[in-house]
């Protein structure tokens, strides 16, 4: 952020800069920093426009960060502007739509919740999206009590998949690191 001051037209950089950071305060969960940060992305001028992506996900994580401290003044009606965008701009509305099956779980309306997690959940299959749906899993467990087992299972066997397709990863950039380094050593001792 501080390089960017000295960059002509840095708005795209300072947007994503503060996503990012929202991010990890999200994740941190502290909504406050979070709502800050995505607050400086909504507020640099026409991000809408020339970022559409980037200002549809400050908005997404804006939205939820109020919700998460309890604020849910016209949560819905702005809500619908973010899914309205992933569609636009053909991103994934699987975490929206878990997201909005959060609040609609907190408002007690069941079958919405229920609904959007679902949709969710076959959305995640559709498209391959195995990280979103284990979200979607996590939502499920939520608003369906009694499956709850059943896709706890699910869940557990699809995180245990995905940090065994992760580790074989980390294990292949090992050897091809280790065998750079070998060829470097025989290159140096040529």
């Amino acid at each position: 952020l501080e390089v960017t001051n000295n960059i002509e037209n840095s708005n795209y950089i300072k947007g994503v800069s503060y996503n990012n950071l929202g991010l990890l305060s999200f994740k941190k969960e502290d909504y406050n920093d979070a709502i800050n940060y995505y607050t400086q992305v909504i507020n640099i001028p026409d991000i809408e426009n020339f970022e559409p992506q980037t200002y549809t996900y400050a908005k997404q994580y804006l939205l939820f960060s109020k919700f998460k401290l309890g604020e849910t003044n016209n949560f819905i009606t702005e809500y619908e502007e973010v899914l309205e965008n992933c569609k636009k701009l053909n991103l994934s509305t699987v975490q929206p739509k878990i997201q909005l099956s959060e609040y609609y779980e907190s408002q007690n309306e069941t079958e919405k919740s229920q609904k959007l997690a679902l949709e969710s959940y076959k959305n995640s299959i559709q498209h391959k999206l195995f990280r979103e749906k284990l979200l979607a899993l996590k939502q499920l467990t939520n608003v369906f009590p009694e499956k709850a087992k059943h896709y706890s299972n699910e869940y557990v066997k699809l995180s245990d998949s995905i940090a065994a397709v992760d580790k074989k990863t980390q294990n292949t950039f090992a050897r091809i690191e280790y065998r750079v380094d070998e060829l470097n050593d025989e290159n140096s001792l040529l």
